[in-house]
């Protein structure tokens, strides 16, 4: 197994000089590796897709159904109570049927409502400070990889910190024929923090 220190540039051409910066300070271009790793969720290890059988975005969407379930059946039997007033024989048809269709889009609006907004996900996922739940999580973006020795890691970790990689991590892989053959995006990274001698 070897040592591989890594982390995210903004850019593949970013990617690329760093690399040469790299090469410049001894290290091999075989030892280096620039790839793309797709955002969390967008892995497909599932049949169907996706990473994870359930979405923690999702997680208080029944909560949010159930309550909207009970607003929309009392608006909903409210106003077929109104509508009743006005054709009395058809009172208790309107409002058991108001009272469907309200907790039926009541259980819409509910669910919605307790979903995390698209803004809350890219908080989550893409930014510079992700929330307790994406720490552990490897986000997407361009990945620069180095294969180091303990005669160089440090050596890299400071170029990587220098030029404001971010997410840099240590990891233990199969590196082959120019790059890490074992990479797996859902294993959380272990990174390494800022300032740090190995």
């Amino acid at each position: 197994m070897a040592t591989i220190i890594a982390g995210r540039v903004e850019t593949q051409q970013r990617a690329d000089d760093l690399m040469a910066q790299l090469q410049s300070d001894g290290l091999a271009a075989g030892d280096m590796q620039a790839f793309y790793v797709n955002p969390p969720g967008q892995h497909d290890t599932y049949p169907l897709g996706g990473d994870v059988d359930a979405d923690s975005g999702m997680k208080d969407t029944s909560v949010g159904q159930a309550s909207g379930i009970a607003a929309g059946a009392a608006a909903g039997l409210a106003a077929g109570a109104l509508a009743g007033a006005v054709i009395p024989p058809l009172a208790p048809v309107l409002a058991v049927a108001m009272a469907g269709v309200g907790a039926y889009a009541g259980s819409m609006a509910g669910a919605m409502a307790a979903t995390r907004t698209a803004e809350e996900e890219k908080l989550e996922t893409e930014t510079s400070t992700p929330d307790h739940e994406a720490y552990d999580t490897r986000r997407g973006g361009m990945m620069l990889a180095v294969r180091v020795e303990p005669a160089n890691e440090q050596l890299v970790i400071d170029a990587l910190q220098a030029a404001a990689v971010e997410d840099i991590e240590r990891a233990q892989g199969d590196w082959q024929e120019g790059g890490w053959a074992d990479f797996d995006p859902l294993q959380p990274p272990h990174k390494i923090a800022a300032e740090s001698r190995a």
